[in-house]
């Protein structure tokens, strides 16, 4: 389900998400999630498409977020955890693997930290999936926005590549960076020649008019982003005052052979 606050052109997708969902979802928009998303890296990637592992969480018509959380263990026999900080990992990492993590599991909008590869535009569009942006440097913020950890699957794997299954509100700013028509705010950027030589420009000063909405509207995202991320910064500023900050150590260099 999703649902738009036109004053500040902010939407809320509410898992399990449809194609009629994001249909309309276009690139620049912000995007807030409610509901269940999963944490899956790429050694979580590689063990289920390389080893043929079945993933334990059913993240269809969901969301994946490519992160490696910070959790703090409440109760280990209870399964009670604490979520210290969110912090996006590179989603180029993980794009070896996407075409095939995406059939299998429709649609999961994927959220990250930096660009995909081009190859990504055209899963997108073939799937219906996005592909969002959340800003970097705000982990700690993006753990205000979990609710309960509602599941911990591949624990094996160590802490950052473990699925983590949380229940989440308002979990964002997400910026859309790659929309399910395929387009990118790096979409319009194309040359040419003979343009080049009757433009009196530079080349570097040359936008087209889609580039130039495209950046446009992620321009207005972001300005967006900042103003929702400083509204939760107090609740930051409280859970690291809290002594929530601390961290554990974790193994590290998992295998994702089974």
């Amino acid at each position: 389900m999703s649902t738009t606050d036109t004053a500040a052109h902010h939407i809320t997708l509410t898992t399990p998400i449809s194609r009629k969902d994001i249909e309309d979802i276009r690139v620049g928009d912000v995007v807030f999630l409610d509901g269940r998303i999963t944490t899956c890296r790429d050694v979580a990637h590689r063990r289920l498409i390389e080893y043929g592992r079945e993933l334990p969480v059913d993240i269809r018509d969901g969301a994946i977020l490519h992160a490696g959380p910070i959790i703090r263990v409440i109760d280990e026999e209870a399964n009670r955890f604490e979520v210290v900080a969110v912090g996006p990992t590179t989603s180029m990492r993980m794009e070896m693997f996407e075409e095939e993590f995406i059939a299998l599991h429709r649609r999961a909008p994927h959220r990250g930290q930096g660009r995909h590869g081009p190859g990504h535009r055209g899963r997108c569009r073939r799937h219906g999936a996005l592909h969002c942006v959340f800003p970097a440097g705000n982990a700690v913020i993006a753990a205000t926005a979990v609710e309960e950890v509602e599941d911990a699957q591949w624990r094996d794997l160590g802490m950052p590549e473990t699925l983590w299954t949380f229940r989440v509100k308002q979990f964002g700013p997400l910026i859309v960076s790659i929309d399910a028509r395929g387009t990118t705010c790096s979409s319009g950027r194309r040359s040419s020649t003979t343009s080049a030589r009757r433009s009196p420009w530079p080349p570097w000063t040359r936008r087209s008019a889609h580039q130039m909405s495209a950046d446009d509207a992620a321009n207005t995202a972001v300005t967006g982003a900042v103003a929702a991320i400083d509204a939760r910064a107090p609740a930051a500023r409280r859970t690291i005052g809290s002594g929530a900050g601390r961290r554990g150590r974790s193994p590290r260099g998992p295998s994702a052979a089974p």
